[in-house]
């Protein structure tokens, strides 16, 4: 997952990184952050509200009204007041401070992941499934042993069902523009890919869009990207 914090403190980014399931972008100010998610795509936004300089509550006002709906926690002091208002200007959900670690993590996971319509944490395409929480791939109930970066990969494929994803998105996801290789590099880590599905049965589910990037099939092989119940949110 990748996570924008917006907070004058980082203090917070070793708390929320620890898992090593997320990568922190890190802005100092309100204007910082609106440049980077005019330029990147991130998968949710925490703010510090507390911290800025510039009324945090601000931020969140100037984003929504921006159109950007990407999923956002706002940090509050310990005021119901504060929550409520972060509410309705648009924040997904308010949390006050200081807050437990393992309450945050959870609480960012589950917006993320009702913001891709994933109420729960398992997403399937097809006999294809991930776990999104433990990150094991099955097909057909048969253990898919991918490498991290691998996993990544199909990872965005089946979340972004029905896009084309460029080598652009995929090296921002997988290395979050930190000494990033050349963009050859996806076409060995999807050849990779394919081959460890195929030697599954999952034939033909990466598909190639010349001039463009890839796509994961939603029909034969990989049917439709569906919900399955197996951890609450």
């Amino acid at each position: 997952m990748r996570l924008l914090l917006v907070a004058e403190s980082n203090a917070l980014t070793t708390s929320v990184i620890s898992d090593n399931r997320s990568f922190v972008v890190y802005a100092d100010a309100p204007e910082e952050a609106i440049s980077i998610l005019r330029h990147e795509t991130v998968d949710v936004v925490v703010v510090d509200i507390g911290s800025l300089a510039e009324d945090g509550f601000a931020f969140i006002r100037r984003l929504r009204g921006a159109k950007n709906d990407t999923p956002l926690v706002a940090l509050t002091a310990h005021h119901a007041d504060d929550r409520v208002r972060a509410l309705g200007l648009g924040a997904d959900d308010a949390i006050a401070l200081p807050v437990d670690v393992s309450e945050l993590r959870a609480r960012i996971a589950a917006v993320t992941r009702r913001h891709k319509g994933l109420s729960q944490s398992l997403a399937e395409v097809g006999d294809l499934s991930l776990s999104l929480e433990s990150r094991e791939v099955r097909f057909e109930n048969n253990p898919v042993r991918l490498t991290p970066k691998e996993y990544l990969m199909l990872e965005l494929l089946v979340l972004r069902k029905g896009q084309i994803l460029t080598k652009d998105m995929f090296l921002n996801h997988l290395y979050g523009g930190i000494d990033e290789p050349e963009l050859k590099i996806i076409d060995v880590f999807i050849c990779k890919l394919r081959r460890r599905l195929n030697s599954v049965g999952a034939d033909d589910m990466i598909e190639t869009i010349w001039g463009r990037g890839y796509t994961i099939r939603t029909s034969g092989a990989a049917k439709q990207v569906s919900n399955s119940v197996i951890a609450a949110a």
